[in-house]
């Protein structure tokens, strides 16, 4: 062992220069291994680097900083991956204190550090052995045998580990991601009052140490096999801001738990889903208080409290102003004796036992202006089935609480001041009037607005007074990742109702910002357009517009298309492809109808084939730009005149949640009548949409790039085809088109037809019913394709769905559907058009629907749309050599690299899988590029890249 401690330190200090001078480093870790810091002279205040790659395991012992200067662990130079099934794995500190980890130490990545895989019964990420004073953030644990962090000292003979000589002080642990792992999110505190050893022969009580200024908060952790938090023995905890989504994935467990000897304060944190309660209190310490907390869809008690031994006889227990919705058990349930407890401004609802607050005999409690209701509509909270539990003006919650500001609540689960209208709102959120005092800028008549002249800074607000409108467009709003520019309705509904040119609402050349309907909580949608003038759309992003979101908005009539984001190619050079490319545009809740063209018109049509235009007299064909990190979801289209959503130019497009109907009822052109189009240039995750009645196709996919999963799509009633597919110019050969768990339901033609012979298709566990054609799959002479577990018939009375009739293709009991699908998990369906999780009974069922899975799968949409990116290639641009790395468990065994007009300019083949592998690109000319790696399950990934 000390040879390999000596070795690790010599290759450590051989690449410290580089480090210090790339990273501002004082030491530099390249290797796995032990690291005893106390022999490498580092000092309070210093740094210690890990370079990025990938590593087994990492142990840190003994680090001795101080309060003023801890000693920070950060990554270097990129991405720092733990992926490791060997043992010990992960990132340990021993008897440290004073000290900071952190994945900050590259701007490319949120979390820089992260932990793929532990070996058995292993945490990610531990603080043992008498660590303490330490903070931890921007970490991402997306897979560990045991818990993700774990900070706790066990007790045992070494008395040093005795609740009387040793107390961990300190501890803050925050804006983590924690997913997908077999255990606890977090294990913070040994969770038993006292346990029995043998120490020299005798049986020993031994008392765990306590945790003394321990704080949690704004982490997010999903899809975790037990708690997703879990702390004990810290009676001064704040356990706070945190997402939790989907615990208890291996056995019930709650969002929360507090164990033996837990005090302190629960409050401002979302528990979406999890299999046991949201929040339970098992043997805390007394003295606790519970507020502002969001609690859906627990399978068992919103919060359940118990005591135990360890409780304090008389303590008090405080439950305030959290919203609890749609329970398994109680919404509130109280089996404690022995503390006094204060239950006021709750908002319980829909408790599946109709018991909102359960007591055990002898519960003592007040119980105070507490909401109990059945039915979460008549509450009018904004958009339940989004999650979204902010107050509408008219909810019965308003001003229905109780000042609870003595009780040390001021704020609300935002930090809005509670009592804003006078008196206390129930429930989590303070009902909020628009906030005029928070524009930077009012803009109250028509005409052209630019932000920069205006002043308009990073984080600020740009306020549209309520009223009705001709035409308003802004330009040259420039914010940033963090701090976006926000544009929003105040003091009512903004209108615009024109019919003249130019009408409706433009941006142009802006960058970072969010257009929002959500400035008065009366209005779901408080900016509608209610016509336009000829040829129009209601809402146009454009002239290099860039980090687009449109949330919250009614398009009720346009001349063109409800809402148009693109930049069309011109003779300026910055519009073309090579020089500028479209991010992370997000389109989510937004209501459109009664429009002449197209719903959603993203991306421009012409991908390939390109625009041919007279630049300084001569005829040029320009390629329109790329859209990286498209998300449309969560949108309502009805009575268009041509397709519901058409997205072009965007590889990884990420369309779902959205329900189109009637579309194409005055196409301007032929075969502009589909429900959902995926043009030229796209690819990506199209699934769980609704699509009824396209005169047309339900699902059109022309032109595309491939790598196209369409899965979970109920498709009924379309004039011609279910789903159609081709290739054409551009589209990329040998890339696989996966067809999977679609329900479509009476098509005039065929269910299925494909004509793209250059790609592989899976058509696997879809429902087919009732063809016209009286083809259920048509394939095209040379179209290479495998037809799997699909269930065709034209039988009304095969008793396959609940009530064909009434539109609900759920599998009823005994359908023939039922456990006869195939196993998807590997495309990624694993869970159904209701986000239940599949399979329910470990076989997957065939169509949109799981039959019997409640459980659900996937719960707040705005999380789960921003998918961790499985593929990354960087730098990016680059000038001679490029990193290709897989972010799954998967390896690398092929990397194939296209121009934008596909031809083929590199392939490459590893000596062996591995899950980065370095190209030299130096040959290529500059431009931008798709990669595709084909990975060790042979599924294919892409990204691009920009060659300098």
């Amino acid at each position: 062992m000390k040879n390999l401690v000596f070795a690790i330190v010599l290759f450590m200090y051989a690449n410290h220069g580089f480090s210090q001078s790339a990273c501002n480093c004082d030491v530099t870790v390249s290797q796995s291994g032990y690291y005893n810091v106390s022999t490498m002279n580092v000092q309070p205040g210093q740094t210690i680097c890990i370079q990025a790659g990938t590593y087994s395991s990492l142990t840190f012992a003994n680090l001795r900083g101080s309060a003023s200067q801890p000693i920070t662990v950060k990554n270097c130079g990129g991405l720092v991956v733990l992926d490791g099934s060997g043992n010990p794995s992960g990132i340990t500190f021993s008897n440290s204190q004073y000290f900071k980890l952190t994945g900050t130490g590259n701007s490319q990545y949120q979390y820089g550090i992260k932990v793929q895989r532990t070996s058995s019964a292993a945490a990610a990420i531990g603080a043992a052995s008498l660590s303490s004073d330490f903070e931890i953030e921007y970490v991402e644990i997306a897979g560990a045998d045991y818990a993700g962090i774990v900070a706790k000292t066990d007790p045992s003979c070494d008395q040093a580990t005795w609740k009387q000589n040793f107390t961990m002080r300190n501890v803050s642990i925050h804006h983590n991601y924690i997913h997908d792992i077999n255990g606890k999110g977090m294990i913070l505190g040994y969770n038993a009052a006292s346990l029995t050893r043998s120490c020299s022969g005798q049986n020993v009580v031994i008392y765990p140490h306590d945790i003394v200024g321990l704080k949690v908060y704004q982490n997010k952790i999903d899809k975790v096999g037990g708690e997703g938090i879990i702390y004990a023995s810290a009676s001064d905890a704040d356990i706070y801001g945190n997402l939790i989504k989907t615990t208890g994935t291996k056995s019930s467990a709650p969002g929360i738990q507090l164990g033996s000897n837990a005090g302190g304060r629960v409050y401002n944190n979302q528990i979406i889903g999890p299999t046991g309660n949201g929040i339970a209190a098992l043997g805390y310490l007394g003295g606790n208080q519970f507020y502002n907390n969001i609690v859906a869809k627990s399978r068992l008690n919103g919060i359940y409290i118990a005591d135990k031994p360890e409780t304090i006889q008389n303590s008090t227990v405080l439950l305030a102003n959290n919203t609890v919705v749609e329970t398994g058990g109680a919404s509130i349930r109280l089996d404690n004796t022995k503390s006094i407890n204060t239950v006021i401004n709750n908002a319980l609802v829909k408790p599946a036992t109709n018991v909102p607050l359960s007591l055990l005999q002898n519960v003592r409690v007040t119980d105070q202006n507490n909401y109990k209701g059945s039915n979460a509509t008549t509450v009018l909270f904004v958009d339940p089935n989004a999650y979204d539990y902010h107050l509408l003006a008219t909810s019965t919650l308003v001003n229905g609480g109780q000042s609870v500001s003595g009780l040390g609540i001021q704020t609300d689960i935002e930090g809005n001041p509670r009592s804003a209208n006078g008196t206390p709102d129930i429930g989590a959120y303070e009902y909020q009037l628009a906030p005029v005092a928070g524009c930077k800028v009012t803009i109250s008549q028509n005409g052209n607005y630019n932000a920069a002249q205006l002043g308009v800074n990073p984080g600020e607000k740009i306020c549209i007074q309520a009223g009705t409108y001709n035409r308003i467009a802004i330009a040259n709003i420039t914010g940033t990742a963090a701090n976006p520019v926000t544009v929003v309705n105040i003091d009512g509904l903004v209108t615009f109702d024109g019919t003249s040119n130019p009408t409706g609402l433009a941006l142009n050349n802006c960058k970072y910002f969010k257009l929002t309907g959500s400035g008065d909580p009366q209005y779901p949608y408080g900016i509608k357009v209610q016509q336009t003038g000829a040829g129009v759309s209601g809402i146009t992003i454009a002239s290099l517009s860039d980090y687009v979101e449109v949330e919250r908005v009614e398009i009720a009539g346009a001349d063109f298309a409800g809402i148009m984001i693109k930049t069309d190619p011109t003779c300026d050079p910055a519009t073309w492809r090579q020089n500028f490319t479209m991010h992370n545009v997000k389109v989510h809740h937004n209501y459109i109808h009664d429009v002449k063209g197209e719903g959603l018109y993203i991306g421009n049509t012409f991908y390939s084939q390109g625009i041919t235009r007279t630049c300084d007299g001569q005829s040029v064909t320009l390629y329109p730009h790329d859209i990286v990190g498209l998300q449309v979801y969560q949108n309502r289209t009805e009575r268009t005149g041509a397709e519901g959503i058409q997205y072009a130019c965007s590889s990884d497009a990420e369309v779902h949640h959205n329900t189109v109907i009637d579309t194409g009822l005055s196409p301007f052109a032929l075969y502009q009548s589909n429900g959902i189009q995926i043009g030229g240039g796209a690819g990506g995750r199209l699934y769980n949409n609704i699509i009824r009645n396209s005169k047309a196709d339900g699902i059109v996919v022309i032109g595309h790039l491939g790598n196209n999963k369409i899965f979970n799509n109920l498709i009924t009633d379309s004039d011609e085809y279910g789903i159609f597919c081709d290739d054409r110019t551009g589209s990329i050969p040998n890339t696989p088109v996966i067809i999977a768990n679609n329900t479509i339901i009476r098509t005039r033609l065929d269910g299925i037809a494909l004509f793209n012979e250059i790609n592989y298709t899976t058509v696997v566990n879809n429902v087919i019913m009732f063809p016209g054609s009286g083809f259920y799959i048509y394939a095209n002479e040379g179209v290479p394709y495998a037809d799997q577990n699909n269930f065709k018939s034209t039988d009304y009375n095969n008793n396959t769905f609940a009530n064909i009739g009434a539109g609900d293709y759920h599998p009823r009991a005994g359908s023939p559907l039922v456990d006869a699908g195939r196993d998807v998990g590997g495309y990624g369906v694993t869970f159904d058009l209701d986000d239940n999780r599949r399979p329910a009974n470990n076989k997957y069922d065939i169509g949109a629907y799981e039959y019997g899975s409640t459980a659900n799968a996937r719960m707040a949409y705005e999380d789960y749309v921003e998918p961790t990116v499985a593929l990354t290639a960087y730098p990016s641009p680059c000038v001679n050599k490029l990193t290709i790395q897989l972010k799954s468990k998967q390896l690398i065994k092929k990397i194939d690299v296209y121009a934008l007009n596909s031809e083929a300019v590199m392939q490459v083949t590893p000596e062996k899988p591995a899950s980065i592998v370095e190209l030299s690109v130096s040959s290529l000319t500059g431009g931008m590029y798709l990669v595709r790696v084909t990975d060790s399950d042979d599924q294919l990934i892409s990204t691009k890249f920009v060659k300098q």
